[in-house]
């Protein structure tokens, strides 16, 4: 069975050589994200790892369940909660309090004095998950991989902050239905980086704040930002998830107001704050908007779950070879030791 492996964990160990940091996200339940993490461990022997999640596994069943545990080696380091320390059978050592909370206690940086099992929750917002992560590396940690959460691709790492994997469940769904499901996120994910000067020449807008529902209403507020009455921009700079609402309005805006064309270009914080669909944004691509992310997210691979899957060994060999063509990314199925990269 190891032997079955070996090809795979020395693809991903060569993979992760450059990276400190890699965050595993997934398209929804079942995507795969844990099951990804654990290859990636057990690929990295030469490494020191750090552990942490997003908030606790959900597939978790409580002390009594192995389910969303993780075995650790010896010298590894994790963040974790408090309230989770006695369970488990590795031996771990406190190196620090974060004054970081959530509802299972505090997150605390520990060393693993020998190899086990350990219950792994961290942190419920990324800023505070950026910050365990750089405490990790300071505690000694050279690779810290952190489990992602269910539709949280706000964990996806952009290019200052490390890598991520993007996990796919399979699911029932016919071979073409999943390549548009993949190629649809990772569009997003993936849009182009703004350079310095785009930056400088767009008029930024708050989502959180210039578009407050108690505010004037949001067609309103878009119109006047649009029209006339002020410098039109050329390029806008969304603070903020660019929602569907958001995109209607701007079309709306832009046609009502026949501003087609002036309008060029729109810059969001990163691919992960796109929650509109893909087929909405090229509405706007058709009447001459460009899309573009303060920061780039780096996708280091994509890894796919074929649990609750109809295909068959081969066919879903196949299916990593289109999407590894058709995205150009290399594409695992870690449960089942292929890969196309």
């Amino acid at each position: 069975m190891i032997r079955m492996y070996e090809k795979l964990w020395a693809q991903l160990e060569n993979l992760s050589k450059g990276a400190q940091a890699i965050s595993f996200i997934g398209n929804g339940k079942f995507s795969g994200k844990t099951t990804a993490l654990d290859a990636f461990m057990k690929a990295s022997t030469g490494r020191v790892l750090g552990l942490t999640s997003i908030g606790i596994d959900g597939s978790w069943g409580g002390t009594e369940s192995k389910q969303g545990s993780f075995y650790i080696r010896e010298g590894s380091v994790i963040a974790t909660a408090s309230g989770l320390l006695p369970i488990g059978d590795a031996t771990l050592e406190v190196l620090g309090l974060t004054d970081i909370h959530s509802p299972m206690g505090e997150i605390v940086i520990l060393k693993a004095r020998s190899a086990g099992n350990v219950v792994v929750a961290g942190p419920s917002r990324i800023k505070d998950l950026i910050w365990v992560r750089d405490a990790m590396l300071q505690a000694g940690a050279n690779l810290v991989l952190m489990d992602g959460a269910v539709h949280r691709k706000s964990l996806a790492l952009t290019d200052d902050e490390g890598f991520t994997v993007y996990t796919v469940s399979l699911k029932e769904m016919e071979r073409e239905k999943l390549l548009e499901i993949i190629i649809e996120d990772l569009y997003k994910l993936q849009i182009p980086m703004a350079g310095v000067d785009l930056l400088e020449a767009a008029m930024t807008w708050d989502l959180n704040q210039d578009f407050l529902p108690s505010g004037p209403f949001l067609s309103e507020k878009m119109e006047r930002l649009l029209s006339v009455e002020v410098k039109a921009p050329s390029v806008i700079h969304l603070k903020g998830a660019l929602s569907s609402k958001i995109i209607q309005e701007l079309i709306s805006g832009l046609k009502s107001l026949k501003k087609k064309g002036q309008v060029t270009k729109i810059i969001v914080e990163d691919g992960s704050k796109i929650i509109a669909k893909a087929r909405e944004m090229k509405v706007l691509e058709e009447m001459g908007i460009q899309f573009f992310a303060q920061k780039k997210i780096n996708i280091l691979a994509i890894c796919i779950n074929p649990f609750m899957s109809y295909l068959k060994k081969e066919e879903i060999g196949v299916l990593l070879r289109d999407i590894h063509q058709r995205i150009g990314v290399p594409v695992f199925d870690v449960k089942g030791g292929s890969f196309s990269c």
